[in-house]
Parts: C-alpha cells; structure tokens; sequence
C-alpha cells in the first residue's frame, strides 16, 4: 500500500512538471513570440530578426536593409511597442559593415559627439556633404536619435546614436 502512495506520488509530479513546462513553452511561442513575429513580418526595411525572450527581457536581433533607416526604425518600434502593451524590450540593430564603413565611422566618431554635445546638428550636414568617400552617407535626426546609414556596394552600416 505504502509502495503505491510513493508511486502514485512521484507520477503525480513528473506530470505535474512536464504540464507546467509545457504550459510555460507554449505561452512563450504562441503568445510572446509568434505575435512578434507576425508583427514583424508586416514591416519594410526587414532582411531578417531574431527573437530572444527570456523572463526578464525580450531581445529582437534585427538585419535592416533599409534606405529609410529612420522611419523604418521607428516604425519597427512603434508597431512592437504598441503590441507587447510597453513592456520592456531591446531592438538590437545588425547590419553588414565592412573594414572601410567601421573606419569611417571611428573616423567621424568625434564630429558626431562634438554635434550632440554642443548641440549644433548643423555639423551632421557637413559630414553628409563630404565628397571624399567613395559610399553613399545619409545622416537624419528625430527627437531621440541620430540615424546614420552608409552604404558602400552591398554592404552597409547602421548607427543609432542617442541624443543626450
């Protein structure tokens, strides 16, 4: 009789456990990450992303191939925004950059800051306008961010710079 309890007893929780890890994989895939999935489906600008969620974080890993790197942002944002209800999340931006783009980008690195710094965006257009570079630049500014997009055949590299 007491062998039975026991076994009883153990069978119990292991099903007691596997429905309640179940019930956790499922409400994570069809409730967290396939609606970000839909959403992100529906946006431009998209080559490819990554959903990484975890309890305390929701991390989507995103390869934007964009020529309006700003508005697409921001419409990426928006979109995931409204539909995780402002709970935390983390665009985390991947791009195709290559030696001569992170160069260029080390390069200006002390314009961009001297521009927020001293709060003078007007020296985001010079950069814009520098001749000497054998890629495409398009530098654009909102509220909260500096966007800035080089392109150099087909690779490309995208910056989000925070305005402080």
């Amino acid at each position: 009789m007491k062998k039975m309890r026991i076994y009883l007893i153990l069978i119990s929780f292991i099903v007691t456990t596997a429905t309640l890890t179940l019930g956790f994989y499922a409400h994570q895939h069809y409730l967290v990450i396939q609606p970000i999935e839909k959403v992100l489906d529906t946006m431009g600008g998209i080559e490819s992303y990554e959903i990484n969620v975890t309890r305390k974080s929701k991390n989507i890993i995103v390869t934007m191939k964009s020529e309006q790197f700003m508005e697409d942002y921001n419409a990426i944002h928006t979109a995931l925004n409204e539909h995780l209800s402002n709970q935390a999340f983390v665009i985390t931006l991947k791009d195709n950059r290559d030696e001569l783009l992170t160069t260029y980008l080390n390069d200006i690195s002390f314009q961009l800051f001297e521009a927020i710094e001293t709060k003078q965006y007007t020296l985001l257009q010079a950069l814009n306008q520098d001749k000497n570079t054998t890629f495409v630049m398009k530098v654009e500014i909102d509220e909260k961010f500096i966007y800035l997009n080089l392109k150099n055949g087909d690779n490309y590299l995208y910056e989000l710079i925070p305005r402080v």
